[in-house]
């Protein structure tokens, strides 16, 4: 897969009528849900490529993707907007990739960005299961093995470090954010998010790894 997830799925949910309905399901306008999907589909992705970084998660992704979700749900993207997604495949998605830090993350996503966590509730379980579909026909179609799912979610982690994040909503919808540039912010973001030893508390990772570049807080394990 030599074409980045964020960009594809970004730009079919940037059309008018998708935009349009994920603005009926979110309450924004469509300009500010074409943004907010850039600050949920980063962040769904960062957390998928930290999960897959060793065997085990890997294992463990290949194997839901193969039994729930073989990519035809891309093929009715405008009637799964209409019907509202499927939140209860959304929220047990998140559940595994955020955890029980979900509504931290929530706030702290909403609290530099400027939206409201109560959005980021309603669009998070509607972009999980179009990041899985995605990958689950990547999956059949390519004959990815583990590794390279975890190889490509890697290289979309890189992206998303060397690009920040991208999703900053407009003056007008933000509050005032007290860094200068994206990748800062993207950073302060992101540094709530990932629970690096596994323990179930994100503070004291996002304490040790610092308010550094994102990368350090994308890295592969080990």
């Amino acid at each position: 897969m030599a074409s980045s997830m964020i960009d594809i799925l970004g730009q079919q949910l940037g059309q008018e009528a998708m935009a349009g309905m994920l603005a009926q399901k979110t309450g924004l306008d469509p300009n500010t849900a074409r943004q907010a999907v850039k600050i949920g589909l980063p962040l769904i992705v960062a957390a998928l490529a930290r999960n897959s970084a060793d065997a085990k998660g890997a294992d463990a992704l290949s194997g839901a993707l193969a039994r729930d979700h073989d990519g035809s749900l891309l093929d009715n993207l405008d009637g799964y907007l209409q019907q509202g997604g499927n939140p209860s495949m959304g929220d047990a998605i998140l559940g595994h990739v955020l955890g029980s830090d979900r509504s931290k993350i929530e706030a702290e996503v909403g609290r530099e960005t400027g939206l409201d966590p109560s959005v980021l509730a309603k669009l998070l379980p509607l972009l999980a299961p179009l990041v899985l579909a995605y990958l689950g026909r990547a999956q059949r179609q390519d004959q990815l093995s583990p590794g390279d799912l975890s190889g490509y979610l890697d290289r979309e982690r890189a992206t998303i470090e060397q690009t920040g994040f991208p999703g900053l909503l407009p003056p007008s919808q933000a509050k005032p954010a007290p860094r200068s540039t994206l990748q800062e912010q993207g950073a302060d973001i992101l540094s709530g998010m990932l629970d690096a030893d596994k323990d179930g508390s994100v503070t004291d990772d996002a304490a040790r790894i610092g308010m550094g570049m994102l990368g350090k807080l994308l890295r592969r394990k080990g």
